[in-house]
């Protein structure tokens, strides 16, 4: 069984709650960078996709609220399920769209993960941060130009991480840690989608009637 890194970014959203997204690749054999020296190097990649050349940034960038934040990168290497050593690094990195609010943290783009492995076992996903407004059209549908721009990212993305001595390609890792069937597809649905696990940590407030 190869080692494996799993992936996280993470981040504040416009109400100052934490969100992450992340993904497994394969190490090599031989280790060439530690975890800490891993995550350094995620970041200068996230860092380079998101803003080309500030103050020129990628359309992508400019879908996200400016107060949505990019802060974190924490990297778990495993071999064959079994945790091995842990690493972070950190960055600032921002949204650009300044015309309109972000939508609720719950609301999420989801990227769906394939491999040749058919069913279930197969596919792996994960959520970007909830966008802004902009990004829904009148149905309730995200935008062709947000869909385009965020399948344009992880293409770029995905060549950036795995392009450096000691990456590896993306892998349907599990929740063990312990596989590593290569993705051979990325895919982004036109439907937003919810993500339970940000929604119940959202607080929520109600209004009641009571019968009397």
């Amino acid at each position: 069984m190869a080692k494996i890194a799993n992936v996280r970014i993470g981040g504040l959203n416009a109400l100052g709650e934490a969100f992450s997204f992340g993904w497994h690749s394969l190490l090599p054999t031989i280790e060439v960078m530690n975890p800490t020296e891993y995550s350094e190097a995620i970041a200068g990649s996230f860092e380079g996709e998101f803003e080309l050349d500030p103050p020129v940034y990628t359309e992508y960038a400019l879908w996200y609220d400016d107060s949505t934040t990019f802060t974190q990168v924490d990297t778990a290497y495993y071999d064959d399920g079994v945790l091995e050593a842990t690493g972070q690094a950190f960055m600032s990195v921002a949204g650009q769209g300044t015309s309109a609010p972000a939508l609720p943290a719950q609301v999420a783009t989801v990227i769906t993960m394939k491999s040749a492995v058919p069913g279930p076992g197969g596919r792996g996903r994960f959520y970007l941060p909830s966008p802004n407004v902009n990004t829904l059209t009148a149905n309730g549908n995200w935008a062709t130009g947000y869909l385009n721009a965020t399948i344009d990212f992880i293409e770029r993305f995905y060549e950036n991480t795995t392009g450096f001595a000691g990456s590896g390609p993306w892998v349907i890792g599990g929740a063990s840690h312990n596989k590593d069937d290569l993705i051979t597809t990325f895919r982004v649905g036109n439907r937003a989608d919810t993500q339970r696990r940000r929604a119940n940590g959202s607080p929520e407030s109600y209004v009641s009637w009571s019968v009397p």
